[in-house]
């Protein structure tokens, strides 16, 4: 009797659990390796959820480069999240979003980039170009 008591107990409670909203994929891909940082970040949730809540990317210096997380308009199972500029190294992104039956899930993720972002490599040229032409010589 026992023994049917918990069966009953297991099938009626396997929808709920199989109900919550997990992760199914991140790009970049979680431990992935990327020739260039990328702009942003996109999760993919198993099913929509109904908010994001703290989402953060620390980039290689530690610095804090999530901008603000937004749901995509076309795929509410997808969050995207800007990142800002930094260097070659490891990225990781913390995320917490709230499911349709209420239940905060949270997660990480993280990959590495050989180069730093084309915004960052943008601005170090900018920069270059700068000191090369202040150390001109003026023309006469």
């Amino acid at each position: 009797m026992r023994f049917i008591v918990g069966l009953l107990a297991v099938a009626l409670l396997a929808p709920v659990a199989a109900g919550h909203t997990g992760l199914s994929s991140a790009r970049p891909p979680d431990g992935a390796v990327v020739g260039i940082a990328p702009e942003r970040v996109v999760l993919t949730f198993a099913q929509p959820f109904v908010r994001a809540g703290d989402v953060s990317v620390t980039g290689p210096s530690g610095a804090e480069l999530a901008a603000e997380p937004r749901q995509d308009p076309r795929d509410a199972r997808r969050l995207i999240v800007g990142v800002g500029p930094d260097g070659a190294g490891v990225y990781d992104v913390g995320w917490s979003i709230v499911a349709a039956d209420g239940h905060e899930i949270t997660g990480t993720t993280s990959f590495r980039a050989r180069r730093g972002s084309v915004a960052r490599s943008t601005e170090a040229i900018r920069r270059a170009l700068a000191d090369a032409a202040s150390a001109m010589p003026a023309s006469t």
